[in-house]
Order: C-alpha cells, then sequence, then structure tokens
C-alpha cells in the first residue's frame, strides 16, 4: 500500500470517527408516545375530560395554547393560558407550572398529569421533565402545528427531548401521550401558511415522513 494511499485511509477514519462524536452525550431512540387507540376506553375517556377543559379554555379565551394540570385522583390544580405579550418563554405550560407552584407552594410535581392544546416545545417539555410530572398529555402535534399549519416552532418533538431524561436525577420520564382530542385542539389553530405578514409565520421544511398518528375519539 502506497504512502499517499495509506494516508488517504487514515484522513477517510479520522472524518468518520468526527462525524460519529459530533455530539458528545449518548442519543437514545425517541420515547415511545401512546395515542388514543393505544389507550383502554376508561383511560381515554379520563384523559379527553381534561384536554376538554383546556380546549374550552382556549376557546373561551381566544388563546392558542392553554395548559391544566391534574392530581392522579383527578382534581384540577391549576391552569396557564399562554402569555407571549408579557414574554416570549411564559408558553402556556410555563405559566401553569408557575401558577401551580405560587398557588400550592410546591417547586416539584412527581406524579401529576399536564395537559396541553399544543404539544410542548423543548422548552416546556424540559421543564415538565424537571417537575417530575407523571403524564404530558396533548392535543395539537408539532408536526401539525409547523409543517401543516406554518406556525413557528422548533421543529423537535417532546418525544426526543422525553428520551434525554437520563441526564436527570429524576426516573422514571413521564409517559408521552399525543392527540388526545386533537380532532378539536386542531381547530384553535388558524392555518398561517397564507398569511406570511403574520409574526407567527414561517415556511416549514417537512419530509414525507413526517406524519404522526391522531384518532378522532368517539366522544361527543
Amino acid at each position: 500500500m502506497s504512502k499517499i494511499l495509506i494516508i488517504a485511509t487514515l484522513l477517510m477514519m479520522a472524518a468518520v470517527v468526527a462525524l460519529a462524536c459530533d455530539e458528545p452525550f449518548f442519543q437514545p431512540r425517541p420515547s415511545e408516545v401512546l395515542y388514543p387507540g393505544d389507550l383502554s376506553r376508561t383511560e381515554r375517556k379520563f384523559h379527553e375530560k381534561y384536554m376538554k377543559i383546556a380546549y374550552d379554555l382556549a376557546v373561551a379565551k381566544k388563546n392558542l395554547f392553554t395548559t391544566v394540570i391534574v392530581h392522579p385522583n383527578g382534581t384540577v390544580m391549576c391552569t396557564g393560558l399562554n402569555q407571549n405579550p408579557d414574554s416570549a418563554i411564559l408558553h402556556g405550560e410555563m405559566v401553569a407550572m408557575l401558577n401551580c407552584s405560587k398557588i400550592h407552594h410546591q417547586n416539584v410535581w412527581d406524579g401529576y398529569y399536564l395537559y396541553t392544546t399544543g404539544e410542548s416545545c423543548p422548552m416546556c417539555h424540559s421543564a415538565a421533565m424537571w417537575m417530575g410530572f407523571r403524564k404530558v398529555v396533548y392535543g395539537t402535534s408539532i408536526k401539525t402545528l409547523y409543517c401543516d399549519k406554518c406556525l413557528g416552532q422548533i421543529p423537535i418533538t417532546s418525544a426526543k427531548i422525553n428520551a434525554n431524561y437520563y441526564g436527570i436525577p429524576k426516573s422514571p420520564p413521564p409517559q408521552i401521550i399525543g392527540g388526545i382530542l386533537a380532532h378539536k385542539t386542531d381547530t384553535i389553530y388558524p392555518n398561517f401558511c397564507a398569511d406570511n405578514s403574520n409574526p407567527w409565520h414561517v415556511d416549514p421544511i417537512c419530509t414525507p415522513c413526517a406524519n404522526d398518528r391522531t384518532y378522532e375519539s368517539d366522544s361527543d
């Protein structure tokens, strides 16, 4: 083997190693997301009840993102509305968590359930992980918001964020349940694709494989 070939081979190997080590942390597969069709009728009805509260609040307040935090026994602990005009980080989930902590004097919510009309962004899902929620339940997916509605989002699913729970000294990670009453929550979000003057409008970069599984419930 010539010196030139040896050098070329070594350079190629170095490039492969560099690419393989681009991210210094373990990169797990995204967490499993359960959808309405994966749940028993009893569990689905339970989650639909509280998603309906979030949906009704969004409609009543004309708010795009609303959140409800629920005790496992079914007690509603607090709610939150997106307050973007006040601060870009005051998403519905963040406001609900802050409200709950202020009202109930708790800084963690181990075992509780969080319901949100739209799938949580990386910031909000990370906060839910730090807070120790047992379940995070969403209606409309980030795929729908970003790809189908052209609504500005960081295009990272909550399942990807959830998979990195191993770096937080809390276990297990929250269970994610998606698509609950999506046929209702989807209607909260207008289609921004034809309105590029809207500050929330984006031109999405999506692929044909960006499909999410949602199922309409048989609820009224």
